[in-house]
């Protein structure tokens, strides 16, 4: 019988470990090459390792541990008979606790122990509170919790939505999140990426999620602040583009990275975001999923839905969103009436290193990129 490791990958440079999150198959079930066995959590993202062999699956690190890049998680046996030993259990040396990170993030702030509390299992933010409730002092008169109703039911989060949860509560802890609205007249845009995606007879035309992540990462290059992450030593400017897309399928919310963005042809643009898309609904975890971007743009199509402000992502200066479109009627250079597709624009940055004249140069150069786009007739 022959025995073959499953271990921590190489997500990406700025990885160093990983948190176990889930076993996507049960011990002693045979998994074929290319089935996703283990979810673990970087910094960004959910990220599925893949069985590299057929066999028959063993555990190794429990569920909530962090191990370290190349670190084992568990094996595969050829033979049934190894996937029903007894699981071994796998020691990631950095985290002797076993607690979640908002958990350690509480105890930290208010000084408790956590090597103290007595708890079975991972501990969670639920344990450490109760600690620190038990530190307050005797005579404070608790407030009695309020009863709850009985008719309800409770949707458990899934690892993309905890992931999505832990970037929100990271970016607004970490960063001074500000930000400023526009808005575009698309009129004759939304009639060239037509004409463009008929002419190149494309399988999903251009839409404006490719032409705003085209023109963003061209304005990146003329404002290089936008493009930097904000570190001890003072701004960090990245040496390359990669400017991040979001991306919804059945309603959960993906970020797609497209490394050196302001290299590439809006058909470029188009083809990697489409094969990140499908990857997604196949199940797949693509690696465009996991890499950290410099920047990121989003896009909402909601005709309602005129602005949008939102959120930064960890380590970025900023992220651009375009609202949905709808048709107004506005006064032409003749001073006649015009039916016009106008859109809003707008720009969430964080103000700690960017001040407000700059991230309006820079919006005001991606808004009149989006009315007279540029560079777009090598596709």
């Amino acid at each position: 019988m022959t025995t073959t490791a499953i271990t921590v990958p190489q997500i990406n440079v700025n990885e160093t470990a990983v948190f176990v999150v889930e076993w996507l198959v049960a011990a002693g079930n045979k998994v074929n090459v290319g089935d996703p066995v283990v979810a673990v959590e970087t910094s960004k993202s959910v990220v599925e390792v893949e069985a590299e062999v057929a066999g028959y699956l063993r555990h190794g690190a429990e569920i909530g541990v962090e191990l370290k890049v190349g670190a084992t998680l568990g094996w595969i046996d050829s033979k049934a008979d190894g996937g029903k030993k007894a699981t071994a259990k796998v020691d990631g040396g950095k985290q002797k606790i076993k607690a979640t990170a908002k958990a350690k993030q509480l105890a930290e702030e208010n000084s408790i122990d956590l090597a103290q509390l007595a708890v079975k299992g991972i501990i969670t933010e639920k344990h450490v509170q109760r600690a620190i409730d038990d530190q307050q002092p005797a005579d404070k008169v608790a407030t009695p919790e309020p009863k709850l109703e009985t008719n309800y039911k409770v949707i458990p989060l899934n690892a993309v939505q905890k992931s999505a949860m832990r970037v929100v509560t990271r970016s607004s802890q970490e960063q001074a999140a500000t930000f400023m609205l526009g808005e575009v007249d698309l009129t004759q845009t939304l009639t060239m990426l037509k004409e463009l995606s008929e002419k190149e007879r494309s399988i999903s035309n251009y839409n404006m999620a490719d032409l705003l992540l085209h023109q963003t990462a061209r304005t990146l290059v003329e404002f290089p602040r936008f493009n930097a992450t904000l570190v001890a030593e003072g701004i960090k400017e990245h040496s390359s583009i990669d400017v991040g897309v979001t991306m919804e399928i059945e309603e959960q919310l993906y970020m797609g990275v497209l490394q050196n963005s302001e290299q590439l042809s809006i058909g470029e643009i188009a083809k990697k975001r489409m094969a990140i898309l499908l990857d997604l609904m196949r199940g797949k975890s693509p690696k465009a999923v996991s890499q950290k971007g410099t920047f990121s743009v989003t896009v909402l199509d909601q005709p309602e839905v005129h602005h949008q402000v939102p959120i930064i992502f960890p380590d970025q200066a900023g992220i651009v969103g375009l609202g949905g479109v709808r048709r107004e009627v506005r006064v032409g250079a003749d001073d006649k009436p015009q039916v016009r597709m106008v859109a809003g624009l707008s720009l969430s940055y964080d103000h700690r290193f960017i001040n407000g004249h700059y991230a309006a140069r820079f919006l005001q150069a991606i808004a009149k990129r989006l009315v007279e786009p540029q560079g777009l007739n090598n596709v």
